[in-house]
């Protein structure tokens, strides 16, 4: 309950400052000759508990609620909302630091230590990376491995019968015998009707689609049965057996119409590798010792 408590009341502070972002029409129409710069409102400072709330305080705030719109909407009026929500937020914050225990504010300030630098590596990579375009080459072998990202994948014309819930075991008996007998110029639909109609749950279905696109076991009876052939029997929790009745390749797309696209794909691979050189860089002129237990203490 205690943890519940924390992050409830971390959230109803962000609250507090998320409501001022929303100036009225009025204070819009009221400020066209606002200040052009947040830095000039009137200075405002405020002790919550002995804590204070400095100006650069609250113009930072301010800057995060107007951002470039700041000669537009700047007011006094929503530079005062913004400190009432920031006393409201530091009284809260006050409060709740005084009910952690020692271990709970040993974590917490974990927490602060590693959010600072979160944003400070992030502000470091964004600062220093050196982004690389998509190789070509890389392009070309997804392209050729993923032929099914691109309209050309294997489609297969197929019907199939499988059990769906429980069974009992003659139940299951007479199943396994039925699908077994069955043969490629076999009515697998009047095979099927018969076995519900004596109770047991089952379903004939009919499909044209690609096997990547269905769920297993049907995806690898698919993918192992060639076109005029009958699966194996699937004897796992659900009773399932495949007729493959033809298969077509799908014609893909050019590379060109689709060298884009993988490229988006991709970026995200070659930013891993430009920060993980990046990550070897600064460690090579960093210095690092490693501390055994015992020089620890």
């Amino acid at each position: 309950m205690k943890t519940v408590n924390k992050y409830f009341c971390l959230s109803v502070a962000c609250a507090l400052l998320v409501g001022c972002s929303k100036p009225n029409s009025e204070n819009i129409a009221n400020n066209t000759a606002a200040k052009p710069e947040v830095t000039k409102a009137a200075p405002a400072i405020v002790s919550v508990n002995g804590e204070p709330i400095t100006k650069a305080e609250v113009e930072y705030q301010l800057s995060k609620i107007l951002g470039d719109q700041a000669a537009l909407f700047y007011s006094e009026e929503l530079e005062a909302k913004v400190l009432e929500s920031m006393v409201s937020s530091r009284a809260m914050a006050s409060e709740m630091l005084k009910t952690l225990s020692a271990e709970e504010k040993e974590q917490f300030e974990l927490q602060v230590k590693a959010y600072r630098e979160e944003i400070l590596v992030n502000r470091f990579i964004q600062e220093n990376i050196e982004t690389q375009p998509v190789p070509l080459a890389m392009v070309k072998d997804y392209y050729e491995q993923n032929p099914e990202d691109f309209g050309g994948a294997l489609e297969k014309t197929f019907e199939y019968i499988t059990t769906h819930g429980a069974l009992t075991e003659q139940q299951r008996d007479q199943v396994i015998v039925t699908l077994s007998n069955l043969t490629i110029d076999a009515d697998w639909k009047t095979a099927a009707q018969q076995l519900a109609e004596a109770g047991i749950p089952i379903t004939h279905k009919s499909a044209k689609l690609a096997p990547e696109l269905v769920a297993q076991p049907l995806q690898n009876l698919l993918k192992k049965t060639p076109a005029g052939q009958l699966s194996s029997l699937s004897t796992g929790e659900t009773l399932m057996r495949v007729k493959v009745i033809s298969e077509f390749k799908r014609p893909a797309k050019s590379l060109t119409e689709v060298s884009a696209d993988i490229r988006k794909k991709l970026a995200p691979i070659v930013m891993k590798e430009s920060i993980r050189a990046l990550s070897e860089k600064v460690r090579a002129t960093a210095e690092i010792k490693r501390l055994d237990d015992s020089s620890q203490g």
